[in-house]
């Protein structure tokens, strides 16, 4: 289960960056934890409520890198998936080899990793979006991220998409849940742990 928890919370990482992008203004990465609570937020360094504003240069990138994200999700078949994969990689290259943005992306190497592996298992993915459980509606941003990123994980350890977003859907995070501290009284998953939910991801905070 910590393996698959691993690899739901590098998913989740790289997928919610390539739906958000990656600021100039390490700030401004802020952003891509709008969802988080105010706990999450402060252990991120980020004021509880305040919103996080972008730059005019930020948004168009933001508007591109999104066209690349709902590509991804609603492709028609294998092939798009692999064609929508090679122009994730081709950002990727653009935005890492770009010198304004060193300070911005210190702490997201081996992004480049993630398209490969899609690429790799573009059919299972395929398989995951078409199916009757993703979610569609338009308000499921975070469900969809979630979904996927679950899928993925299972793909990479060897289950079936639907296999792993059961698990980790149904892990108990609680007393006698698989990563329980009895120690510290807290579920020591990435989603649980203080500062982890996030911040881990994005921030490289939480515990390890």
């Amino acid at each position: 289960m910590q393996s698959l928890l691993r690899w739901e919370r590098e998913w989740t990482y790289a997928l919610r960056i390539l739906r958000d992008g990656i600021p100039r203004d390490r700030r401004l990465v802020g952003r891509i934890i709008a969802q988080a609570s105010p706990v999450d937020r402060v252990a991120a360094g980020l004021p509880p409520f305040e919103p996080v504003t972008w730059e005019t240069k930020d948004l168009e990138e933001v508007v591109a890198r999104t066209d690349i994200w709902n590509d991804l999700i609603q492709a028609g078949s294998v092939r798009e998936v692999r064609s929508v994969c090679q122009r994730w990689k081709a950002k990727l290259r653009e935005v890492t080899t770009d010198p304004e943005r060193q300070t911005a992306l210190s702490g997201y190497g081996g992004l480049e990793l993630f398209p490969r592996l899609l690429d790799r298992h573009a059919v299972e993915f395929f398989a995951t979006i078409r199916d009757k459980r993703f979610p569609r509606a338009d308000y499921s941003h975070e469900s969809r991220l979630t979904h996927l990123a679950r899928g993925l994980a299972g793909v990479i350890m060897g289950l079936r998409p639907a296999t792993a977003i059961d698990r980790l859907r149904k892990m108990k995070h609680g007393l006698g849940g698989p990563l329980w501290d009895p120690n510290d009284k807290l579920c020591m998953c990435w989603h649980c742990s203080p500062g982890g939910h996030f911040a881990d991801i994005v921030f490289g905070g939480g515990k390890k």
